[in-house]
């Protein structure tokens, strides 16, 4: 990611993920790598990309949030996953090669 500029990105990492967030534009399409955004409905809600909910994604992030006590939530489907990201952190260089 030298090419990019970091401070643009943050970050929400747990002990089996990592997420990395930015503007779509900026996002860099990789092979392989699963993408998810918020719902238009509902931006509270984030989905993986290639995910429709089977239900209004407004009563999901409603009955999700409040299960989880959270205000903002990645729901991932493989593997089952409720992922935290209000503590977003700032995407450097040194957490990239720390991390990786």
């Amino acid at each position: 990611m030298n090419k990019y500029d970091l401070s643009q990105y943050q970050f929400v990492k747990g002990t089996d993920f990592l997420v990395i967030i930015g503007k779509t534009s900026l996002l860099p399409w990789v092979d392989g790598v699963q993408y998810a955004m918020f719902d238009r409905q509902e931006p509270r809600l984030w989905l993986p990309c290639h995910a429709k909910p089977s239900i209004s994604p407004i009563l999901l992030a409603k009955a999700i949030c409040h299960k989880f006590e959270r205000e903002l939530v990645l729901l991932w489907d493989q593997p089952k996953a409720v992922i935290p990201l209000e503590r977003q952190w700032p995407l450097t260089k040194e957490f990239l090669e720390h991390a990786i």
